[in-house]
């Protein structure tokens, strides 16, 4: 599922300061998805990259512990280490790992807080660990691109890349399949 990441996709994250994982129901079905948070994980070790999770209509506790009978994950991590099991291992130790860092846990419909609240949490955190001020026009792009991510095509993978390196850029990769 998915295409194979380019040297240059990869070599993006290893230079970025940030990374949002999206965790969904199927992320863990998909190779690219994994391999990208392996070298997020990896980043996070190694350079300090910050690494902000979100466990979109997931349970934390699931990707924490993703051989749990109740887990969505259980099947697709069984599948990974029958076809490849070292890379099936980096992959599991990476996405249990990332299940313990302190993100958002958006459960789709929910009377107390909408997803918009959780977009705008999302954004101002990412400004204030940049520790740079994004003009309006810029925070405006950003909070567009992650409600597209959330109320978009739920179906498709999508992702973008800006040409040109600016000092505030944002750059997305992002993968769901709802």
């Amino acid at each position: 599922m998915g295409d194979e990441l380019t040297p240059a996709l990869l070599n993006s994250i290893a230079v970025s300061k940030i990374s949002i994982i999206v965790l969904s129901k199927d992320y863990a079905s998909s190779d690219s998805c994994l391999t990208e948070l392996s070298k997020i994980m990896e980043c996070k070790v190694s350079q300090g990259h910050i690494v902000l999770p979100i466990f979109y209509r997931v349970n934390p506790s699931h990707v924490r512990h993703p051989d749990k009978d109740e887990s969505p994950f259980k099947v697709s991590f069984r599948q990974h280490l029958i076809n490849n099991p070292m890379e099936g291992s980096r992959w599991k130790a990476a996405f249990t790992r990332v299940g313990y860092l302190k993100g958002w846990h958006i459960h789709g419909c929910n009377e107390y807080r909408s997803e918009t609240e959780y977009i705008k949490d999302i954004v101002e955190v990412v400004i204030k660990k940049l520790h740079q001020p994004l003009d309006c026009c810029c925070y405006h792009s950003f909070s567009r691109l992650v409600a597209n991510f959330l109320y978009g095509n739920k179906s498709v993978k999508h992702r973008t890349k800006r040409t040109k390196r600016r000092p505030n850029e944002v750059k997305g990769s992002w993968f769901l399949k709802v």
